[in-house]
Formats: C-alpha cells, structure tokens, sequence
C-alpha cells in the first residue's frame, strides 16, 4: 500500500475515518475520499506519534498501526497472539484490569501474557470461562463491573453472581453462503466468496458459543448445500434466528459498502425480519465504518423458507479492490464477526423474538 497526496477513493475515505476516531483533526472535509493537505499533515502527526518516519506517506506499516489505533474495546476479539495484538482497544482493557484491582502489566497497549494473565483473573472472579479471550461475555462482565465501582462506594468484588448473558441459550442459526463447488463471488485476484465467509461465520459460532448460545450449522463446510436444505435446518432446529453470512459482487469495482436484506416478496413482508435487518444493519455500519447502502427486501430462498427472523448480511464487496484488501485482514473479518454478534445482542435486548409471518 502507497497512499499519497493526491489520491481519491473508498481506501482514502478509509484511512480518514481512521484519523478522525483517533482525534486528528481533517477540517471542514473530514472524510471525503481526496488526499489533501490538511490529510497528508494529519499522517504526518499519526507517524510522529507512533515514532514512524513522518513521510505524509499510508504505506502499509502506518496503514496497520492506523488500524490497531482506531479500534475501540468490543469492536474485536482480544487474545494472546503471536504477534501480540495492539491497539488503543487493547490499552483500554489494560486500564479497565487495573482499575478493577488485576495487573495487566505496563500500560502500553500490547497484549502480552501479563494482559492476559491478568484477564484470566478477572474470568475467574466472576465465574465465567478463563479462556483468555474479551469476547462479548466477559467484556459484558468488565463494563457492568466498571460502573459499578463508579456507581457505588461500597462494591463486593470479587462477586460470583454474573447476569446471564442476553444471548445464552438463544438458538442461533448461522448460514455461510455458497461453498464446495459453488465459489460464490471472485475477487479481482481469484478470491472465493465462500472461503472468507466460512471463515467469517467460524469466528461468529465461536464468539456466540462462549456466551452460550446454541448454534444451529446450516451450512456444509466442503461441499455445496441446497438454500431448501439450509431453511429446513434452521426450522427443524427451532432456531430464533436465522443469519446468512455473504460478500456482495458487482461488475463495477468501485461499488462498495455494507447492506442487509430480509424477506419481502410484493407487498409480503417478513416485519420480523425488517426489525432484525434494521438492528444488524445499525451495528454493521457502527463497526466497519463502509458505506451505509441501507437494508432491502428480497424474495429469497432462506429468507422466504425460514420461519424465524432472518436476514442475509452483506458487509463488503469481494468485487472492490479495496475491500478484498480489508478481507485479507484476519482482523478485519473478526471485526465483521463482532458487528454481527453486536447486532445480535442488540436485537435481543430490545426485540422479543417472533416467528415470521
């Protein structure tokens, strides 16, 4: 990556909505696609700050630190991995750890053992699973925990009483589209739909799995499963939910951003499903930060044969140049995990499940 002066489109946009989440300043245009002065002059600041040579230049070492920064906690999966996670997110949760009375290590903003120790610590002291991980559920215990010490003087803690999760026990079918001899959409350089969103939903099942939820697998992993086949198993599971995990396509590469979709065949409408795609579409925009292509009905296979709620998420385009980039990224396909998880949670907490009409 070599991002200059000069240059227009999504992966400017990109790198100036990163700028602007970690407080730099781009003027009256904020984010408008254009490599100008007052951008060049604000990665200039980012690369001194990190101790970058300030070229004004988005090569890919600032391009990866501009990302570790621009993530706050909750927006991905935090573990011990080689190499270590960094990012204000991580800086976060060190502080949160030693606000609460654990020791994560030095305040630096690099998951290392000691953040994790320190992490394990904390699982244990509310009773949930010590795996190491801040996914949904701990960083759930963690937030409750803070305001607790700001709310009350007199707090009993270590405590052993943990809220259910608003997921657990929910059954959840997860649906990653296309696959064996079906490859889905291509990249410009032959990347397959169906292996980045199988990836995806992985990371989904396994984030859904430590809050307890029960997953319902509609999909094969190796081999091409019929949409009926895919309904039919979230119906004979009784699933509440039913999410179908894609990537968009189009001719034009410069066709870009996020959108979800739910049944809607003439004036037959799943309302249920409307709510879901609205609330899933509201996170998905808040954590990836694409460009917002809004929710539409359509009258497809799983959408129309299912008898829950559901929605098919489709949060990049494969077809854009610069958004397959973003799919390379493990840590950008765990950040499009979480947003499906968020939303997930957001709709529980404020909609009662209803079958679909």
């Amino acid at each position: 990556m070599n991002v200059k002066r000069g240059d227009r489109g999504p992966v400017v946009k990109d790198i100036q909505e990163k700028l602007l989440k970690v407080g730099f300043n781009l003027g009256t245009t904020a984010a408008d696609g254009y490599f100008g002065a007052k951008t060049e002059a604000a990665v200039r600041d980012f690369q001194a700050r990190m101790g970058l040579a300030a070229t004004g230049l988005v090569d890919d070492e600032t391009y990866r630190r501009l990302t570790e920064q621009s993530f706050s906690l909750g927006e991905r999966l935090l573990y011990l991995h080689s190499p270590h996670l960094r990012g204000r997110d991580v800086l976060q949760l060190q502080k949160a750890l030693k606000g609460l009375g654990f020791n994560p290590g030095p305040l630096d903003g690099i998951f290392g053992p000691a953040t994790e120790r320190a992490l394990r610590e904390f699982q244990a002291s509310v009773g949930i699973q010590q795996d190491g991980i801040l996914g949904p559920a701990t960083l759930k215990r963690l937030t409750d925990m803070a305001v607790s010490l700001k709310s009350s003087s007199v707090v009993d803690y270590p405590a052993r009483t943990p809220e259910k999760h608003v997921l657990a026990g929910r059954r959840i079918a997860i649906d990653a589209g296309h696959g064996g001899t079906d490859p889905g959409a291509v990249g410009p350089g032959g990347q397959k739909e169906s292996e980045l969103v199988r990836d995806i939903a992985a990371r989904i099942e396994k984030a859904l799995e430590a809050v307890d939820a029960v997953v319902i697998k509609t999909y094969d992993r190796d081999r091409k499963t019929a949409l009926s086949e895919r309904a039919a198993r979230a119906n004979r599971a009784a699933a509440d939910i039913f999410v179908s995990i894609h990537l968009n396509g189009a001719r034009s590469p410069k066709a870009t951003g996020t959108e979800t979709l739910y049944f809607q065949a003439g004036k037959n409408v799943s309302e249920s499903g409307r709510v879901l795609a609205s609330i899933m579409q509201e996170q998905l925009v808040r954590i990836l930060r694409r460009p917002d292509r809004g929710i539409h009905g359509r009258n497809l296979a799983v959408l129309r044969r299912t008898l829950m709620p559901a929605v098919i998420v489709e949060p990049l385009f494969i077809t854009n140049p610069d958004e397959v980039t973003l799919l390379a990224d493990e840590e950008w396909r765990q950040r499009i995990a979480m947003a499906v998880v968020r939303g997930l949670e957001s709709y529980f907490a404020r909609v009662a499940p209803a079958k679909k009409p």
